[in-house]
């Protein structure tokens, strides 16, 4: 912006200083404040936003650009020279590999070797084009694709997924950037605030602030970590299924001993509280004490069966279904 320069009126009414001197304050407004085609666009000092957004900017045109005092378009071209160097290398290495290859069997180890010249080479060149933010190519150098997304994340203040981090000492990470968010590892306490495995931490500018992770369970029936749970650890779990065994269906193969069978049965029995049978097939012979009906007979032995008996000893009972 040009400096406004008016002439001095030292008496009287001269009108054509006055009319010069609105001229020149019409021509430095419509040049350097309104910006009129062909008007003077030049700053004459450096534009302070006093911590406050430029918004709305179309593109943004600067003979450089600089993140916590690295020179973006610097570091940037030096990684796209050094892709490219590296490129033209591998090319330069896979074509001497391929004359090589098509020589005698005594040039085959040299013909190798440049092969390798050339993945390495070619690996090297993805490195410096492709490798992920924050992961350093050589000698603290990063790729373009790590500039690429620290410009960016600048530039729209998105998220920027730093890894993990222990809380359990007492300090958040250092040198963030707006964006930086880390997921805690180990739980702990940092600047009087809990955090919990699962939380994330996410840096606004200024500080750091936390989001809790509502998902996590925190324990099983009071235990943490990989928890194994047996019937004692729930709360009248062994109570509640003692004598209730749901049998229903179930399929009993092979000889079946009872006990605890003594005395005369003289009407139906209560068979509640016991194990439910409903639906349960026994297949074999049903072994139990000697039991004695009324009339003095005793019965040994239980048998089933879907066909006609052959002969019984004394003391069988055979049920035909």
């Amino acid at each position: 912006m040009s400096t406004i320069t008016l002439t001095p009126i030292t008496s009287g009414f001269n009108l054509v200083y006055i009319n010069n001197n609105f001229d020149t304050i019409e021509t430095s407004i419509n040049t350097d404040v309104v910006h009129l085609a062909g008007g003077n666009n030049t700053m004459g000092q450096d534009l302070d936003l006093n911590g406050y957004n430029l918004s709305n900017v179309d593109s943004i045109q600067a003979n450089s650009f600089s993140i916590g005092g690295t020179d973006i378009t610097t570091a940037l071209n030096t990684a796209v020279t050094n892709a490219q160097n590296s490129a033209t290398a591998a090319a330069a290495s896979a074509t001497s590999a391929s004359g090589y290859a098509t020589t005698a069997s005594g040039y085959a180890t040299t013909a190798s070797g440049y092969a390798t010249d050339a993945s390495n080479d070619a690996t090297l060149a993805y490195k410096w084009a492709n490798n992920p933010v924050n992961v350093a190519v050589s000698g603290g150098e990063y790729s373009a694709y790590h500039w690429a997304q620290q410009a960016q994340a600048y530039a729209t203040g998105q998220l920027t997924y730093r890894g993990a981090w222990d809380a359990s000492g007492g300090t958040y990470p250092s040198s963030p950037s707006l964006g930086d968010f880390y997921k805690i590892s180990v739980a702990g306490t940092i600047s009087s605030v809990d955090y919990a495995i699962g939380d994330n931490i996410i840096y606004n500018g200024s500080g750091w602030d936390k989001i809790d992770n509502s998902e996590i369970v925190t324990s099983v029936a009071g235990k943490i970590g990989d928890v194994t749970l047996s019937t004692s650890d729930i709360s009248g779990l062994s109570s509640a299924l003692s004598g209730k065994a749901d049998l229903t269906g179930a399929s009993f193969t092979g000889a079946i001993s009872a006990t605890n069978l003594s005395g005369t049965n003289t009407g139906d029995q209560d068979l509640s509280g016991y194990a439910l049978l409903t639906g349960a097939t026994f297949t074999g012979a049903i072994t139990t004490p000697s039991i004695t009906i009324n009339g003095g007979k005793t019965i040994t032995k239980i048998s089933l069966g879907t066909s006609t008996p052959g002969s019984l000893a004394d003391g069988e009972l055979y049920l035909q279904y």
